[in-house]
């Protein structure tokens, strides 16, 4: 594997890496990861929450929060962004608000497995990263890497709005007579019950 510094000490593009630059110990770390899992297995602890990432798997690190990545297998590869603490707070500062509780959900809620599709998009999103921080033809290779960085710390953002704001289905009772109103329209049939999504929207949202 290889490590490409840019954008002076604010960005590491580090492509097939066996090894991650995390202690064994937790510690606070100062800079934002995110790691594409290739193959074999690893161990990521944040905040006593655990999860063992695997093939096809991506894990987003936050500056700031307790990590320690042990128990790397034989076998394992991944991709890795490493930013640093300037670079991630600028490119949040281009939202209007993220909520506090955000940082909070991110320590249990780092790991997404990927898709197929997903996968390819994320290798273009590595690739045009790389490519416009180190693009020696443009002047403003910084705010490129943060209008990149800002859609995927956005799409990061929409699952954590997205589960904050849809309940999970909810069963709805509904006595015998009713049940024959209902399917008698024509709208609605019943076996036993009708799901419903309540929506909930939370304060700090507005």
């Amino acid at each position: 594997g290889y490590t490409t510094t840019l954008l002076g000490d604010e960005l590491m593009v580090c492509e097939n890496m066996k090894h991650i630059r995390v202690t064994s110990v937790p510690s606070y770390t100062e800079v934002g990861m995110i790691i594409l899992c290739l193959r074999g297995t690893a161990k990521i602890c944040i905040f006593d929450n655990i999860h063992i990432l695997a093939k096809n798997e991506l894990a987003v690190i936050l500056p700031g929060q307790l990590v320690s990545i042990t128990e790397l297998s034989h076998d394992f590869l991944c991709n890795i962004v490493v930013l640093s603490r300037a670079l991630f707070d600028d490119t949040l500062s281009g939202f209007s608000r993220f909520s506090p509780l955000f940082f909070v959900y991110m320590r249990s809620h780092y790991w997404y497995e990927l898709t197929g599709e997903e996968i390819e998009r994320f290798k273009l999103f590595y690739g045009s990263l790389a490519q416009r921080a180190k693009d020696p033809t443009h002047f403003f290779r910084r705010e490129s890497v943060l209008l990149l960085l800002r859609i995927f710390y956005l799409d990061i953002y929409n699952e954590y709005y997205r589960d904050q704001n849809v309940d999970p289905e909810l069963p709805v009772n509904v006595s015998e007579s009713g049940r024959q109103l209902l399917s008698s329209t024509g709208l609605f049939s019943f076996d036993t019950h009708y799901t419903i999504y309540r929506r909930r929207w939370l304060k700090d949202y507005f």
